[in-house]
């Protein structure tokens, strides 16, 4: 089960592909359901700061096969350059973890893309009907 849910964006850069008011509205609708959702903007955060939750992402795309270069950045730029900047980034931790078990955006093999605001309203729905 979903337990965490921490959301990185820059609230002074336009996003690539994402909207935020909509990821908001989620997550607060998912909080009332008992999920603890943090919204962080990055534009007060330290680069140092802003690299350890690439790493996180890095860690958990690689550990769980999600596809994130692209999404992120590109295929040759490697660090996630446009992490939780030009594209907001969803990380995703069950009960007891303490490493995420997701990071969205991200593809996984050869099915597109996932939006963040399409696995939140997955998610919400499967908690609705739960």
């Amino acid at each position: 089960m979903i337990q965490r849910l921490v959301f990185l964006y820059d609230s002074e850069v336009k996003p690539w592909d994402a909207d935020i008011e909509a990821v908001k509205s989620f997550l607060g609708k998912l909080e009332s359901k008992g999920v603890n959702c943090e919204i962080i903007d990055t534009k007060y955060m330290s680069d140092e700061e802003l690299k350890k939750w690439r790493e996180k992402a890095t860690i958990t795309s690689v550990r769980h096969h999600q596809a994130t270069r692209r999404v992120f950045g590109s295929r040759r730029q490697g660090g996630l350059p446009a992490f939780g900047k030009e594209a907001p980034a969803l990380l995703v931790y069950e009960q007891q973890e303490s490493r995420p078990i997701a990071v969205y955006p991200h593809e996984h093999k050869h099915v597109p893309e996932k939006s963040i605001e399409v696995y939140l309203k997955e998610l919400l729905d499967s908690l609705v009907q739960g």
